[in-house]
């Protein structure tokens, strides 16, 4: 019988701790025998996991859903970009290739859930662990200008969060849709459809140009930082 301080160290462990414990798990059941220690090593794994005590051996995704633990990790910190650097992110299947970007699509498979926090809108995708603001700015605003949205925003403080930032090509890029869906938007329905396109805080290398993502095409370019855009702020979940 756990006692009670010992039950609230497992509930206690950090987040990159339990994501280590199940990248341990993937590594067992990929070895030659085993399928054979699959059972032993997920009782192993579970025990760290006290809220998922009633899953099927090897529900790997919904353990993962459970703790909001990313399946699909994009890139968070920003760079100078080419286009041919931004062409080859992970995740997106290129239509056509241009100068100034080209039109993509996401190829992540998202689960996106709608959130009301202390009256403000955002959106979850549980595959890449980020929480969207459900909308962004009212207007269209300079990319400098984007970055003091943000602070006032961060001041103010949304969604009982303070960390809103603008997102990268990859995190924005996630949110294209293969088809029109949001009223000829290539973007979920869950979304707001007034932010038609949104900085990221990625630039153009070797320019005054900035990346965007728009929905109405479906499409990845640059626009000098000086051209104005909506903003989509995002945050990690963890």
């Amino acid at each position: 019988m756990k006692t009670k301080q010992e039950k609230n160290e497992q509930v206690s462990i950090s987040m990159d701790t339990r994501k280590e414990i199940i990248r341990k798990y993937e590594k067992i059941i990929s070895l030659k025998y085993g399928k054979d220690m699959e059972e032993a090593a997920w009782s192993s794994l579970i025990n760290n996991f006290p809220e998922a005590k009633g899953l099927a051996i090897g529900d790997i995704e919904r353990l993962k859903y459970i703790y909001e633990i990313p399946l699909v990790k994009l890139r968070q910190s920003y760079l100078d970009l080419t286009v041919s650097k931004v062409l080859s992110i992970s995740n997106i299947y290129i239509r056509s290739k241009y100068d100034w970007g080209g039109c993509v699509y996401s190829t992540i498979s998202h689960n996106y859930q709608s959130r009301s926090i202390n009256g403000n809108n955002v959106v979850v995708d549980h595959v890449t662990g980020l929480m969207w603001y459900q909308s962004g700015s009212d207007t269209f605003i300079e990319w400098n200008k984007a970055k003091q949205w943000l602070k006032d925003l961060n001041f103010r403080g949304y969604a009982g969060y303070n960390d809103w930032r603008l997102p990268t090509v990859d995190e924005a890029a996630s949110l294209l849709e293969f088809s029109s869906k949001n009223k000829s938007l290539y973007i979920d329905n869950v979304f707001s459809r007034k932010q038609k396109q949104i900085w990221t805080g990625d630039k153009l290398a070797g320019s005054e140009s900035a990346w965007l993502v728009a929905f109405q095409l479906g499409t990845v370019r640059y626009l000098h930082i000086d051209d104005r855009c909506y903003v989509r702020p995002v945050r990690r979940l963890n």
